[in-house]
């Protein structure tokens, strides 16, 4: 076992120890690692822990600072990544304050993985981190990559791996800013709370922005993570992903999306709350669901895309599903790998959508819906509405019952006796959002007075 106390060069101890062995980080916040001697490679399986763990509130812990504002990009990675051929598969960090570090764009400040999937560390765990105030992405995943806060729990509230404060850059032509971002197979996230990803807002919104981007992964697990206030999405799910399983989770404040699935494929999101998602999006293009399918859904009517038993709570639009010309023609990534990008194979069932108003203006306040604005690309258009296994059913909808027309079906708004008729959500249920029961529920899930 080693030690690594501030002021001391990280990659000339990591040289003189041996592959696998458990590095001790010494140091207070008070009394930090500075600047570019924390920049390093690590061995194979070696393990970096804080001799005093960081919790919310303390002092002790060692914090890691990269002392990095407006400073050159690239030069003050943490845990950044070897030349090929040389992948330290296995190193853990765990304990750890995080902060001032600037990625170059599009990159990381701890990065197990690169966007072309050719330098991809496998098996890292990141456990009790608190990683703020760094720039672009804070987290880039690898394969069989797991996050981990040591209190794992669903609702709001603090958890003991904390992503804060994660800036774009200005000067970028495309600035981005992710908590944490990118491809790899098993990865599993767990008790993060991430929160302020890009506050100064800049760039797109229809580009890396937001809580969470992921592309290309196989069974990605993501459960009782708590993702507020973010520029963006909270929890999105970019270019084909499948068998992923979205569990426990918390979304508030997002300025997009809540949960999207976007040009994907089968998976389940399941047991969420989105609570007042999509609102400070002022742009009358697109939809900022609670919980969305962009032209995804199963490949076969035995491996659907499933959407249940969640909850959203004044959020833009609920339920919704939406067909667009995307794929491969259309210049989109992944090569439409388990088939066209499209609407199919989709039950979206038991969930509970509350809106606490009537439409604002435009697509805002669809309670469930779905359309389709493809023309013929994609076959006949309007087949998401009978032939490609597109389902709603045994949902519960809380609506302003003055004007409960929060509800989009063949290209229009509609109303929820049409939405009945057309959509076959059965065993549907609505009531007033002023009632009693609907409070009571609020009142105990959100734990509102």
């Amino acid at each position: 076992m080693g030690t690594i106390a501030p002021g001391e060069n990280w990659q000339t101890k990591i040289n003189a120890a041996a592959n696998g062995e458990t590095m001790v980080i010494q140091g207070t916040a008070a009394d930090p690692h500075l600047g570019a001697l924390t920049t390093h490679v690590p061995k194979l399986g070696m393990k970096f822990i804080a001799a005093s763990k960081w919790v919310p509130g303390s002092t002790t812990h060692p914090k890691i600072d990269g002392q990095s504002t407006t400073g050159a990009d690239g030069t003050q990675f943490f845990a950044t990544h070897a030349a090929s051929g040389q992948q330290p598969d296995g190193v853990e960090y765990d304990g750890l304050e995080i902060t001032r570090f600037r990625a170059a764009s599009q990159d990381a400040c701890i990065k197990a993985g690169n966007s072309a999937n050719t330098l991809v560390a496998a098996n890292w765990i990141l456990r009790d981190l608190y990683i703020h105030d760094c720039y672009r992405e804070a987290v880039r995943i690898g394969n069989g990559m797991k996050i981990l806060g040591s209190n794992p729990y669903f609702g709001r509230g603090p958890r003991r791996f904390k992503i804060d404060n994660i800036f774009a850059v200005a000067t970028d032509t495309q600035p981005n800013a992710l908590a944490m971002a990118g491809r790899g197979n098993d990865v599993e996230i767990q008790g993060v709370e991430f929160s302020r990803v890009n506050p100064t807002q800049l760039g797109s919104l229809n580009f890396e922005t937001g809580g969470t981007k992921f592309v290309f992964t196989v069974g990605l697990k993501i459960h009782d993570c708590y993702g507020h206030d973010n520029y963006g999405p909270n929890y999105w799910l970019d270019i084909v992903n499948y068998d992923f399983d979205v569990f426990n989770n918390w979304s508030e404040n997002a300025w997009r999306n809540g949960f999207e699935n976007e040009i994907g494929y089968h998976g389940r999101i399941h047991h969420n709350v989105s609570f007042r998602d999509g609102l400070s999006d002022t742009r009358a293009e697109g939809w900022n669901t609670a919980f969305g399918a962009q032209n995804s859904g199963g490949i076969s009517v035995n491996d659907i895309l499933e959407i249940d038993h969640n909850w959203a709570f004044g959020s833009r639009d609920g339920i919704v599903a939406y067909q667009q010309n995307r794929g491969t023609a259309n210049g989109d990534p992944g090569g439409e790998l388990l088939g066209p990008y499209r609407v199919q194979n989709l039950h979206y069932h038991n969930n509970f959508i509350t809106m606490p108003t009537a439409i604002v203006q435009g697509w805002w306040g669809i309670a469930a819906g779905a359309i389709d604005d493809s023309g013929t690309i994609l076959g006949p258009q309007d087949a998401i509405y009978n032939s490609r296994n597109v389902r709603w059913y045994d949902n519960r909808y809380s609506l302003p019952l003055a004007n409960p027309g929060g509800f989009a079906w063949d290209h229009s708004t509609t109303t929820w006796a049409n939405w009945l008729t057309k959509s076959y959500d059965g065993g549907a249920s609505l009531q007033d959002v002023g009632s009693l029961r609907v409070q009571h529920l609020a009142k105990m899930l959100l734990g509102f007075d």
